[in-house]
């Protein structure tokens, strides 16, 4: 599995959450990657949210579509996502969605950028050295080998 920066931001135990809105009841359209209002008689300022693109969003509590999403374009009453989603619709009795309006740094994202292009050509378990064969007791993972650079982000909490 690749890395992505949800699993980047739940190691640092930080979303960096500006805004939120709890209690939204959404539809999600796998085909148009959009994430719009059930209730068409709102929009995204009656939650007091306004995304913009390039923004990321965290979704939590949808039956199947959790998740940290970066935003491509943004109406009055939907949102258009860069990811894959799968089709769901609000059950009005069950569902209570919250979506978060994430406030990344920049410094962070070009971290992020940089620790998923290391990612996929790292993360060294064992290595062959001529006749030699070695296995490494902890192995090197992105983590480990940016950790001190990360730790300025990581909020202390419970996990």
């Amino acid at each position: 599995m690749a890395l992505n920066i949800e699993e980047i931001l739940a190691y640092l135990n930080n979303y960096f959450v500006y805004a939120h809105a709890p209690s939204i009841f959404i539809d999600c359209d796998a085909t148009a990657k959009t994430i719009s209002l059930a209730d068409t008689d709102y929009t995204w300022d009656d939650y007091a949210l306004d995304p913009k693109v390039d923004q990321y969003i965290r979704v939590e509590g949808s039956k199947l579509n959790d998740g940290v999403y970066k935003v491509t374009a943004v109406d009055t009453t939907s949102i258009t996502v860069d990811a894959t989603l799968i089709d769901e619709e609000s059950d009005e009795d069950l569902d209570h969605v919250t979506i978060y309006e994430l406030a990344i740094p920049q410094t962070l994202l070009s971290l992020v950028t940089e620790m998923i292009a290391w990612s996929g050509t790292n993360n060294v378990k064992s290595e062959k050295l001529g006749p030699h064969s070695v296995t490494y007791d902890k192995p090197v993972t992105v983590f480990t080998s940016f950790e001190s650079r990360l730790k300025r982000w990581r909020k202390v909490g419970f996990r």
